[in-house]
């Protein structure tokens, strides 16, 4: 039988130590690995520069695009007040229903 074999009458409560016993309670350190990408002196320049670049764009147009959202709901001190009513006239009706 597989050491990972679980017998058909077997209790789940059995099965699960025998399944994960092969999983490592803490992940390996990524440099134990030792096919993990390039040494970090040997990356080119101009590689940094695109990242950094694809970087920073990415950063400015969720940014922008935050704003612009945000924007498209304005919302106003009278609208507030307007949804805070709203929502304790809808407390009240589900308390109603409740009792």
């Amino acid at each position: 039988m597989n050491a990972l074999a679980v017998p058909a009458n077997a209790s789940w409560n059995a099965a699960v130590p025998r399944l994960s016993a092969d999983i490592p309670l803490q992940p390996r350190p990524l440099s134990r690995i030792p096919s993990f990408g390039p040494r970090p002196a040997t990356v080119p320049g101009p590689v940094i520069d695109t990242l950094v670049i694809a970087y920073i764009s990415t950063i400015v147009l969720l940014g922008l695009g935050t704003i612009w959202r945000i924007r498209k709901f304005p919302i106003t001190r009278a609208d507030h007040e307007e949804r805070v009513r709203r929502l304790a006239e809808g407390e009240k009706t589900v308390e109603a229903r409740a009792g």
